[in-house]
C-alpha cells in the first residue's frame, strides 16, 4: 500500500470515528438504532476506502 492510499484510509477512519461519536452522543435513538446507524456508517466508509485505494491503484499502476 502506498502513502496516498494509506492517507485515504486513515482519513476515512477518522471521519468514521467522528461521525460515530456524534451519532452515539446526540439524538434520542435507542441503543439498537444507534448501533445500526454506526454499522451502516462504517460499511459506507469501508466501501469509500476500497474505492479510493482501487482507483488510486488503477490510475497509478505500472503500464506494460
Amino acid at each position: 500500500m502506498r502513502s496516498v492510499e494509506l492517507v485515504a484510509v486513515f482519513t476515512s477512519a477518522i471521519a468514521f470515528a467522528v461521525g460515530s461519536l456524534q451519532v452515539t452522543l446526540t439524538g434520542s435513538f435507542s441503543l439498537h438504532d444507534r448501533l445500526l446507524l454506526i454499522a451502516a456508517w462504517g460499511a459506507a466508509h469501508v466501501i469509500f476506502a476500497l474505492l479510493v485505494v482501487g482507483g488510486t491503484w488503477l490510475i497509478t499502476r505500472p503500464r506494460t
